[in-house]
């Protein structure tokens, strides 16, 4: 193309010549493209009938290396049955939102739903199997709630009406609660002047 534009030639003559120039297989990529010759301006043999044998064996060896590489590489990923947990492949990388598997679509294709209630489908490689993690509330036995009690009620910040702990049944889960820790101001602040 350079060339063309030295000698203020036409490009796509150019263009057209060196798509019919014959390649290391022997054919050109325009009679690859169009399994026959094309009209140019380069001087050619013609053979009457061309014998594509070669180049084809040479393509199937270099296609059998090829997946010899990536076969190296790769591994069998397990199929997912309904109902199970799924992160989604994030584009920007990385594993972003939760799903769970409706069904299998074709052999390497699932429909997935996410948290938001809408089904999306996607590629096998593109799910990770998770184990959903099941919510675990700690269990306290009766001398550790009465203290945990105790400790709330006599905290300056806590007001009377939030404290409420049922105490009776020791193994049902702690509810929710605030923490107990004693927020102080730092004392940098106490040293600043307000005027």
């Amino acid at each position: 193309i350079s060339k063309a534009a030295d000698s203020k030639s036409d490009i796509h003559l150019a263009l057209l010549s060196d798509r019919s120039s014959p390649l290391s297989s022997g054919l050109s990529p325009a009679q690859m493209l169009f399994n026959r010759d094309v009209r140019t301006t380069l001087p050619a043999l013609q053979f009457t009938n061309p014998d594509h044998s070669p180049v084809l064996d040479k393509m199937r060896h270099q296609r059998q290396v090829q997946k010899q590489h990536y076969d190296q590489q790769a591994k069998v990923l397990q199929p997912l049955a309904s109902n199970d947990t799924v992160r989604l492949r994030n584009p920007a990388g990385g594993w972003s939102k939760m799903a769970v598997v409706l069904r299998q679509t074709s052999p390497r294709s699932y429909i997935v739903r996410l948290d938001a209630g809408t089904m999306v489908r996607r590629n096998r490689r593109d799910l990770l199997k998770v184990t959903p993690r099941p919510r675990v509330f700690p269990t306290l036995d009766r001398q550790d709630t009465l203290d945990l009690q105790d400790a709330v009620m006599h905290h300056p910040d806590t007001p009377a009406a939030d404290v409420h702990m049922d105490t009776d049944d020791p193994g049902s889960p702690c509810p929710l609660r605030r923490s107990t820790r004693i927020r102080r101001a730092p004392n940098r602040l106490n040293s600043m002047n307000m005027d």
